[in-house]
């Protein structure tokens, strides 16, 4: 096995060892972590990756998919790409390093990935405002 010569291919290698059941639920923690203003308790993030974009304007809750443990759920889907910070008697989940953000949203990353889409979209297309807390108390804007 040979090791990657950069930073953009190990995270690249990473990503294609994503099990294809889970990326779309990888991709849409990117897309949490990668626009937060402030720290998302895993809490909020889980109850997050609950709810269902495609039924219109208004999301809802996917029956059956709220995480019985949080923690496990969103930091087994990628691992090393994200981690979990004790924060206040909470977790915290953000990325490993800076440098994950920045190639998940790069022009680089997204030239060559055939595995995620980009991440930039989301800038536009997040059902809730960026200031939001993510942290279960949000209410969908209507």
């Amino acid at each position: 096995m040979q090791f990657p010569e950069t930073l953009d291919e190990t995270y690249e290698r990473t990503l294609q060892g994503v099990n294809s059941a889970n990326s779309e639920l990888v991709h849409r923690l990117f897309q949490c972590v990668a626009v937060a203003f402030r720290p998302l308790r895993v809490e909020g993030l889980a109850e997050f990756l609950a709810l269902n974009f495609n039924t219109g304007q208004i999301p809802t809750l996917r029956e059956g998919c709220r995480l019985e443990d949080p923690i496990d759920a969103v930091l087994s889907t990628c691992s090393t790409l994200l981690f979990g910070v004790s924060v206040d008697d909470s977790t915290v989940i953000q990325f490993s390093h800076f440098s994950v953000k920045e190639f998940l949203i790069s022009s680089r990353f997204a030239d060559k990935s055939d595995h995620f889409p980009p991440l930039p979209p989301f800038y536009d297309t997040c059902p809730y405002p960026r200031h939001a807390s993510m942290s279960g108390d949000f209410t969908a804007p209507g």
